[in-house]
């Protein structure tokens, strides 16, 4: 599935795992920002913002469903990337 996201055409992974508008510095904000939070308050603050509004939200060209899963599957990532780094793995 492809989605308009302003004057970008991203597909469901690239608003989830890497959107463009971070995905085009040298280094992602995220890696930045998880490297420097050892305590993973920042992915912990995601997650309750991301499942908070799941259902709330509607991203253009997408249903009320498929924008509710896109935050569920936001709010999961960054569960998966808390993970990774508390095992000192990359965490994108």
């Amino acid at each position: 599935m492809t989605i308009q996201f302003g004057s970008q055409v991203l597909t469901e992974e690239d608003l989830i795992e890497h959107p463009n508008h971070y995905a085009k510095n040298e280094i992602e904000p995220i890696t930045f920002i998880m490297g420097n939070d050892p305590d993973g308050m920042y992915a912990r603050g995601a997650v309750i913002k991301y499942v908070s509004r799941a259902g709330q939200k509607s991203y253009d060209g997408m249903s009320a469903k498929q924008s509710e899963i896109a935050d569920w599957k936001k709010a999961a990532r960054y569960c998966e990337m808390r993970i990774r780094q508390l095992e000192g793995k990359p965490v994108v």
